[in-house]
């Protein structure tokens, strides 16, 4: 594959990825734990369909944003040489994003099943569960976006504000799990940072695209070309 094309399926990836993780957070109508056990009950029997959809565009913008990550991990790799530790990192972010991901969409779609005849203390465990998994849910996603963009601040590939703008995402998500010492008290307003983070986020994976398909052929070929040589002569 030409580093033009992996370019240009991960910015395809990036722009794809957003689309179904805005379309998730559309669809999700986010029942909490100290919801009224009726209220969490008719939301998924009434919406039950919603709900089940919602899931699938949450599981299928993490296996899209994972092979964003991969041919991000591949495009900064060319800056980075053999000590990739950072790009090593933001990858890992995104496996574990994706388990996680699958672990709450398993919990919450069993919710779904249980919630319409299940007793109270099943609903609310499920319900719990399912809040917790949700907390940590984007934390992988700060690592991911922190790490790449620590990588972009030091390489040639991206502008520089992208990199500066991701370290801020990344801190914010990982600013947000303090909530998790109190989620439903006073540090549980934390959780707002990374709300905030998630809306940067989105912008920061759009802004990567973006410049990527705006990058001139020439940009990549002239990056690829010392890799090449290198194979080349062992």
């Amino acid at each position: 594959m030409t580093a033009r094309r992996t370019e240009l399926i991960t910015a395809a990836a990036g722009m794809g990825g957003v689309v179904l993780l805005v379309a998730e957070l559309a669809t999700w109508g986010n029942p909490q734990f100290d919801d009224h056990l009726a209220t969490i009950a008719n939301y998924f029997v009434t919406n039950k369909r919603l709900a089940l959809a919602s899931l699938e565009l949450g599981l299928a913008a993490s296996v899209v944003l994972l092979i964003f990550t991969a041919g991000l991990r591949t495009i900064l790799r060319r800056d980075e040489g053999d000590s990739d530790m950072l790009t090593t990192i933001a990858f890992a972010g995104a496996l574990l994003y994706v388990s996680t991901e699958i672990s709450f969409l398993t919990t919450t779609g069993a919710l779904t099943y249980v919630a319409g005849n299940g007793a109270e203390s099943e609903i609310r465990l499920l319900l719990a569960m399912e809040n917790w998994i949700d907390q940590f849910r984007f934390l992988p996603v700060g690592i991911m976006i922190g790490a790449a963009s620590l990588a972009m601040i030091g390489g040639r590939t991206f502008p520089r504000w992208i990199g500066w703008q991701g370290t801020v995402v990344g801190a914010l998500l990982l600013v947000s799990q303090v909530a998790n010492l109190d989620p439903l008290g006073p540090l549980g307003g934390v959780s707002n940072a990374g709300m905030l983070g998630l809306i940067f986020a989105v912008i920061w994976i759009v802004a990567v695209s973006v410049s990527l398909i705006r990058r001139p052929v020439t940009a990549a070929s002239s990056h690829a070309g010392p890799a090449i040589a290198e194979h080349s002569s062992v």
